[in-house]
């Protein structure tokens, strides 16, 4: 069978079976039919295949069921840990609801608070992560983490923004291109995609890279973000990772900021701890590599900056999924200036 025969298959069952009206097109239904064909189509070792949906983290904002991104569970030095991108999860101290599933199917949903963190530049990884080694947990499925072999075939598995199933994943095979410190590229070949309508992955963020080293399966790179020409230039489509090997230990032994600190939140996810004498003089709203939206002001004092910077973005500009906001901060003693920056999950 074809797999555009498979895609029909997939697509006619969800839109016509589960819509009950066809001019009422469910996008859950579309991106379950498109990752099913992926899921189709990628050759996954069947050794691999059957341990993804037991080792990925699915990340929620506290009390809310729209999955916002992807994790992956550790172990390292006898640790267990909960593996997310810093961009969304963001720093020490930020919580958030994570779901994990047994090999009985069993669901285990709670919260966490971010325990360690990097950034997003080139000195700081794209990495945050908790220890879950004091939760009471059953056995759970967790990799071990090796460094990127690059001329070996890398798998990566996750899932993506609103509603997903443990097994509505979307495996993408991924081949190295090149490294920079702790940042890998990767090409962006996805089953199923159109060169001309290419899928909006956003969540896919914190999917582990896997690859078969000396027949066992390791975790070596975490996807942190895309970057998509169009159908003109489709081949130059490529993604980026997190070096896990290089990553990990960096931030493990990074000075994490002091809980007294002022800081500085976006609709609950923590951007940064403000210095004792910095201040917010800027925000800026970046979509698509474009500025959108910027306001500067003298001095912000605000008791609650995380509800002054929604009150200011409100009613403005509305904001949509991968927009990036550019918050500059003012030291008032010597006007140094320092940019921090947030993907709107």
């Amino acid at each position: 069978m074809s797999i555009w025969r498979i895609f029909g298959y997939y697509l006619f069952f969800f839109l016509f079976l589960v819509t009950p009206c066809a001019a009422q097109i469910n996008p859950f239904a579309v991106k379950r039919a498109v990752f099913a064909v992926a899921r189709q189509q990628i050759p996954i070792p069947a050794g691999l295949s059957t341990r993804i949906p037991y080792s990925l983290v699915q990340l929620y904002r506290p009390g809310e069921y729209k999955l916002v991104g992807t994790g992956f569970l550790l172990r390292d030095h006898n640790k267990l840990l909960a593996v997310l991108p810093h961009h969304i999860a963001g720093n020490q101290g930020r919580t958030w609801d994570i779901q994990l599933t047994d090999r009985f199917n069993n669901h285990y949903r709670f919260p966490i608070t971010i325990s360690k963190h990097g950034g997003f530049n080139e000195k700081t990884p794209d990495l945050s992560i908790t220890d879950l080694s004091s939760y009471k947990l059953p056995k759970l499925e967790a990799f071990e983490m090796a460094a990127p072999v690059n001329d070996l075939p890398a798998y990566s598995f996750g899932y993506t923004i609103g509603q997903s199933d443990l097994h509505d994943f979307l495996p993408i095979q991924r081949h190295f291109t090149q490294e920079h410190g702790w940042e890998m590229v990767t090409d962006r070949v996805i089953a199923g995609e159109q060169p001309d309508q290419p899928l909006d992955i956003a969540g896919y963020c914190g999917s582990p890279l896997l690859q078969l080293q000396n027949n066992q399966w390791k975790v070596v790179g975490m996807h942190i973000g895309s970057c998509v020409y169009g159908a003109e230039h489709y081949a130059d489509n490529h993604s980026y990772a997190v070096n896990l090997s290089k990553a990990l230990p960096l931030v493990q032994y990074m000075k994490q900021p002091a809980y007294a600190a002022r800081k500085l939140a976006f609709q609950g996810i923590l951007v940064d701890y403000l210095q004792p004498q910095e201040y917010l003089s800027s925000i800026e709203v970046e979509r698509e590599g474009e500025s959108v939206f910027w306001q500067g002001f003298t001095e912000t004092n605000a008791a609650d900056l995380s509800e002054y910077t929604e009150r200011v973005l409100e009613g403005q500009i509305n904001l949509y999924s991968q927009d990036r906001l550019l918050f500059t901060l003012t030291n008032q003693t010597d006007g140094h200036k320092r940019l921090l920056e947030l993907s709107v999950p």
